[in-house]
């Protein structure tokens, strides 16, 4: 097995790369040390956190598009043939080969799964010799100096406020408190790679939580709160004892109103049957 690594500017200095958190920039170079000669790791999540990170730093790299997880539990690093190329008499195939199978590898040599599209353009055919996906030579970077980066997050062109005003809109009733606070929070969440399919998912989780539960108007989080402390990475209860049930918001707000007894009619009583 080889001892050299290394990691091609082109990705760590895009700008996708460096807008992450340094822990997410940090468990990627570590992640790349680590990494078989294909690139495969088997026990991703255990570094992040023997380095000092979190999961959420290894979920930030898959949803950017630097590490590829499958089902497994086994993780490679999308552009490890960019990063790295190693000589043939010093490469130790990677024993993960049934995961290596769903692979492809683009032009450039990122690996891709499914539809998923290439980190880096291609540079043009008098800038590279032989493809590095099925070239292995001595550590040369594979990609030329006039490489694109088509990084950008397509997230970031759409109207945020937009997408957070649906969101606000399915927060419950009556715990709207904090809308531009929660805004604030929204916006870093996309940043960091969180979807608004995730976000979504979770409130509608909690709600059906609070329904399951009976949980009380005054206990319910506020928006800002909930937004803020980033409760889409909690863990929820949506089934009951009886299976699950759905949220009745219109009915489970009814249920903080108390109706007024309604006032008894004297007017029909004689002054002597009043009791006073």
């Amino acid at each position: 097995m080889a001892q050299r690594r290394m990691f091609s500017k082109d990705i760590t200095t895009s700008d996708i790369f460096v807008d992450m958190p340094s822990s997410s920039q940090l468990l990627y170079f570590h992640l790349g040390m680590e990494a078989d000669d294909d690139g495969f790791l088997g026990n991703a999540r255990m570094l992040s956190r023997a380095y000092g990170m979190n999961n959420d730093d290894l979920k930030l790299l898959e949803a950017k598009g630097f590490v590829i997880t499958f089902q497994t539990g086994v993780t490679v690093i999308k552009d490890w043939k960019i990063n790295n190329q190693i000589r043939k008499d010093r490469h130790k195939p990677t024993i993960y080969q049934q995961e290596k199978k769903l692979l492809t590898v683009d032009v450039n040599g990122s690996y891709l799964i499914g539809n998923q599209t290439a980190t880096i353009q291609q540079p043009s055919d008098n800038q590279t010799g032989v493809s590095s996906a099925t070239q292995y030579s001595i550590g040369k970077d594979s990609i030329g100096k006039d490489s694109k980066d088509i990084l950008s997050n397509k997230s970031d062109k759409v109207n945020h406020q937009e997408n957070f005003n649906r969101l606000w809109e399915l927060y419950p009733k009556g715990k709207k408190q904090g809308k531009d606070k929660a805004f604030i929070s929204y916006k870093k969440a996309i940043k960091e790679g969180i979807t608004d399919k995730v976000i979504e998912t979770a409130i509608e989780n909690y709600k059906k939580q609070i329904a399951i539960q009976q949980t009380e108007l005054q206990f319910i989080k506020q928006g800002s709160t909930w937004f803020n402390q980033k409760c889409w990475n909690d863990e929820y209860i949506t089934e009951g004892v009886n299976g699950s049930k759905s949220w009745d918001e219109e009915a489970y707000a009814n249920s903080f109103i108390t109706e007024a007894e309604p006032i008894e009619d004297t007017s029909e009583y004689s002054l002597d049957e009043l009791p006073f």
